[in-house]
């Protein structure tokens, strides 16, 4: 799952072996987007090739952390803090031609397991709901129809993910709580991808990132956004394992 952040408005600065420039990444951006122009890490490769970068790379790899890298040495100076945390990244960046953030993405989560999709069969973006307000008369049942359009709704959950994918008390990034508080909580569109192959251990493959359904933004079931705790089932006087669930609807893309 990627969310996304509105109005960016973030410097940084990147040297190609030249000198360092200094370049604005702007808009309402996803951490990763297959439109470069809509996506963090699209931005940032645009930038690296502007600036003389051979062959550069903006990647999530399969332990869900994001590497930036090039077939020469380069470096990054975040101009932008908001922009280095949100790539999961902690310092700057020289003296190399491949760098690893050491923290995951606040725009990322991932439950370790397939999302249930509980609004339509599995891979189908949502179910669509007309919009309309019916009237009936009560004297020969002529009925009446104003229509205001459909919209697209979907219900995702997952059961059973491990407690430091939901919540923990450092919040460094990679729990659903981070992901709600940075993105869907503030109205941010985001994007299921349901066939990810993640594996924690490899910190060196690309993950294969493709199929993603969106963009969705979060339906709170109250006038404020927030999600409950729900401990599993086998595990309620247990920290180990929550229940996930939240409502959302389809959205038109970012322009």
């Amino acid at each position: 799952m990627i969310g996304s952040v509105r109005g960016a408005d973030y410097d940084v600065s990147i040297n190609g072996g030249g000198g360092a420039t200094t370049y604005n990444v702007a808009g309402n951006l996803y951490l990763y987007h297959p439109t470069a122009a809509l996506s963090l890490l699209g931005k940032m490769v645009t930038h690296m090739t502007t600036e003389g970068v051979d062959t550069p790379m903006a990647e999530i790899l399969r332990n869900r952390c994001v590497r930036l890298s090039a077939k020469s040495v380069f470096s990054v100076t975040w101009t932008s803090t908001t922009l280095r945390d949100l790539l999961g990244f902690n310092a700057n960046l020289s003296g190399s031609v491949s760098y690893t953030a050491p923290l995951i993405s606040p725009l990322l989560w991932s439950p370790a397991k397939p999302l249930y999709f509980e609004l339509s069969p599995t891979g189908v973006l949502g179910n669509k709901r007309p919009l309309s307000y019916w009237t009936a008369s009560p004297s020969d049942g002529s009925t009446f129809v104003v229509s205001h359009g459909d919209r697209t709704d979907q219900r995702f959950s997952a059961s059973h993910v491990a407690i430091d994918r939901v919540q923990t008390a450092s919040e460094l990034g990679g729990e659903w709580d981070v992901l709600f508080q940075q993105s869907l909580a503030r109205g941010h569109s985001f994007y299921v991808y349901p066939s990810v192959i993640e594996d924690p251990s490899d910190s060196s493959t690309a993950a294969t990132i493709s199929g993603g359904k969106g963009p969705y933004v979060y339906s709170p079931r109250g006038r404020a956004a927030s999600w409950d705790y729900r401990r599993s089932r086998g595990f309620e006087w247990l920290n180990r394992r929550a229940d996930i669930t939240w409502d959302c609807r389809v959205v038109p893309e970012y322009t």
